[in-house]
């Protein structure tokens, strides 16, 4: 695995696709401060994170008040439905995707906060979501609500994960939710995902060191979480070939020198550039 500054984190292993145990369909992303202040604009879509296509005939959505839409038709394996009441041409939200129009009755997502359940066919809760300013569900999910999201945004599920936590969610806008990346490069027999970063929070680069059992070799400015630190001193003792490229002093910085060496002597490797103030280096590494 090779992991730069740029927003790619490359997997030499699958992670566990999120809702495995449930036809693997989660709640993706939901829509609640969509523009025009109207509930013709909110939207729910769903994601299929299992291996193989799900029907969603019988799947409902329901709101904290009990009120519910029906879901239609089937998901492929990776894809994406969205679910509003009007597909609406000028809406990022509707833009170049698989849209379905249903009912949304009485159905309509609180701009202060809500809770909202996706179940399956046979009324089983298989996904939930709490966002703004109400009292989280005490079953199916802890800890505090997702913060609120600003006018034409979404709270989007932070993949691949499922830990029915606030952290699994980010209040994000149009062009990080519905325009992909339509090349997907590869590196040495790998897959490469890309991802927009800071809105992942870096889950994406933790979860594919986490997953790597060859080799991790990064290349950047700085490594100041402890937490990664840590986690690539256990990958370099249990054998994974671990090399870190980073800047001898970018922008004034000190490196954790005493943090670092950790890694350095689980069998790992740290090297610095930039030293008595060669910059040539850029011509070669520069991220």
């Amino acid at each position: 695995m090779f992991l730069s500054a740029l927003p790619f984190a490359a997997f030499e292993s699958g992670a566990v696709p999120a809702g495995a145990d449930n036809d693997g369909v989660l709640l993706y992303e939901i829509g609640y401060k969509l523009p025009s202040g109207s509930s013709n604009y909110d939207g729910i879509s769903v994601k299929n994170y299992g291996d193989s296509s799900v029907s969603l005939i019988g799947y409902t959505i329901v709101d904290e008040s009990g009120k519910s839409i029906s879901l239609t038709g089937s998901l492929a394996a990776g894809a994406v439905a969205v679910f509003v009441k009007s597909d609406v041409a000028d809406s990022w939200f509707c833009k170049d995707r698989d849209v379905r129009e249903v009912s949304f009755g009485s159905f309509t997502l609180n701009n202060g906060g809500d809770n909202v359940y996706l179940k399956n066919g046979s009324g089983t809760t298989i996904d939930v979501v709490s966002y703004g300013s109400i009292d989280a569900p005490t079953t199916g999910w802890v800890g505090k609500s997702v913060d609120g999201s600003t006018a034409d945004q979404a709270i989007k599920r932070v993949e691949p994960t499922d830990t029915n936590t606030h952290f699994d969610w980010i209040a994000t806008s149009g062009e990080h939710t519905s325009n992909g990346f339509r090349e997907v490069p590869q590196f040495d027999g790998c897959t490469v995902e890309p991802f927009v970063f800071p809105d992942a929070n870096g889950r994406p680069i933790f979860d594919a060191v986490m997953s790597a059992d060859t080799s991790i070799h990064i290349s950047i400015y700085m490594m100041t979480s402890d937490y990664m630190i840590s986690l690539l001193a256990n990958k370099a003792s249990a054998g994974v070939d671990v090399k870190l490229l980073l800047e001898n002093k970018p922008l004034g910085y000190t490196h954790p020198l005493e943090k670092l060496t950790a890694i350095e002597h689980a069998g790992g490797k740290v090297s610095f550039i930039g030293f008595n103030g060669d910059y040539d280096r850029y011509s070669y590494v520069h991220n």
